[in-house]
């Protein structure tokens, strides 16, 4: 699915404008991205609808008048966990690397996070498919295959989320 803001002449010119700052080796901020492409009403009605009106990550239905934040998989400027990474400045502007996200998971949870197994990729020019993200693909991967639930009685107030794919060090317990 892709969208004719994705595609127009404004996203190319703010595009070639990321990459030749990159060429130049100056350094990107909030004030070299606009933001306006994904809260246009055609990308926030096409993300709501895409994911059943569901935060990528919390799955919590939410209202089309709430909160809606365009969530970019891929950090679009910096990684918390690699300061010296410049973001996947290259994805900032794709429709295949931008989630609807409550705020609460988008900036209180997932923030600039983007932790990886494997090559991380720098640049453009750099394979994407050879990082292994640990934050599962909301539209490529179904979480029942990675997450698990310990419903034991000890946990009466609290179910344990438990890694299928990790080991036990990546258990962590949500409330129920």
């Amino acid at each position: 699915h892709s969208l004719r803001i994705f595609q127009s002449r404004k996203v190319e010119l703010l595009k070639n404008n990321l990459k030749q700052k990159i060429l130049n080796n100056e350094t990107l901020t909030n004030n070299d991205i606009d933001d306006s492409v994904w809260k246009t009403k055609e990308v926030r009605e096409a993300l709501l609808v895409s994911q059943e009106r569901k935060c990528c990550f919390c799955e919590k239905k939410r209202d089309r008048k709430r909160e809606l934040d365009g969530e970019h998989f891929r950090p679009k400027l910096g990684l918390q966990e690699e300061p010296l990474h410049k973001g996947y400045w290259w994805l900032a502007y794709e429709w295949s690397n931008i989630f609807y996200a409550c705020k609460k998971c988008n900036q209180e949870y997932k923030k600039t996070q983007f932790p990886i197994d494997g090559d991380r990729a720098y640049n453009e020019s750099d394979i994407l498919e050879n990082e292994k993200p640990v934050l599962i693909h909301p539209e490529n991967e179904n979480p029942e295959e990675f997450i698990g639930f310990d419903w034991q009685e000890s946990y009466s107030k609290f179910v344990k989320a438990t890694g299928l794919d990790r080991s036990e060090e990546h258990t962590s317990e949500l409330q129920s």
